[in-house]
């Protein structure tokens, strides 16, 4: 079982450097927006996310189809039900950081800031993908059936949402099933990514540019 011996240490590295940055009080955009050198923090979470999850992938899948775009857009009906879903995430995050952004203070902040804020995050975002809905959910599926491969998915994947908010920690449980799901019909972790990527930088984006807008108002 070293597969699992090397999924669980992965995981238990990425969980405890999340809650360093959950005692430092950032977990998200927002916050790190409100306090000193808070981007650079969570800039290094995610460089060491993409370390750790892109290490177990590379380990596990460096000659796998699992990231293969073709399993995705050879499947026009799964491919729009992808471009649904990630419409809706999207609109979703755009409309909590709308009503987020009254929060958010002027901070010594710039473009090149968020372009490279965003460039590290989509990388963080696929290794994540990568990691939980390859690693740990296909590695699941060659021992258990679906349900329960899901089940194991969902508890890792809620647990390290521990440290968010309750809204984001009870949404992580349907979100993730519907993660795993494309996973396993299309035999490939594009759509989750796809789908993750579209509510993560929906939110993200619009905190930032209107950021650099109260800095350029201000």
């Amino acid at each position: 079982m070293e597969t699992a011996g090397l999924i669980l240490i992965c995981f238990w590295s990425y969980f405890l450097i999340s809650y360093t940055c959950f005692r430092l009080n950032v977990t998200k955009i927002s916050e790190a927006l409100n306090r000193e050198n808070g981007l650079k923090i969570l800039n290094v979470r995610h460089v060491l996310g993409i370390i750790i999850f892109g290490f177990a992938g590379y380990i596990l899948f460096n000659e796998s189809p699992i990231i293969l775009w073709k399993n995705l857009m050879e499947d026009p009906a799964l491919s729009v039900a992808v471009a649904f879903f990630a419409t809706i995430s999207m609109d979703l995050s755009v409309s909590d950081a709308t009503s987020n952004y009254a929060s958010i203070p002027p901070v010594p902040f710039s473009i090149m800031n968020g372009l490279g804020y965003i460039s590290i995050r989509i990388l963080f975002l696929f290794a994540y993908e990568v990691f939980f809905r390859g690693a740990l959910f296909l590695f699941s599926l060659q021992y258990v059936n679906l349900i329960y491969s899901i089940l194991i998915n969902l508890f890792f994947y809620a647990l390290i949402h521990g440290f968010d908010s309750r809204k984001e920690f009870i949404g992580s449980i349907p979100f993730g099933i519907v993660l795993c799901l494309f996973t396993y019909f299309s035999g490939s972790i594009w759509p989750a990514f796809i789908i993750h990527a579209s509510l993560s930088l929906g939110y993200e984006t619009i905190i930032i540019s209107k950021s650099l807008t109260k800095i350029q108002e201000s």
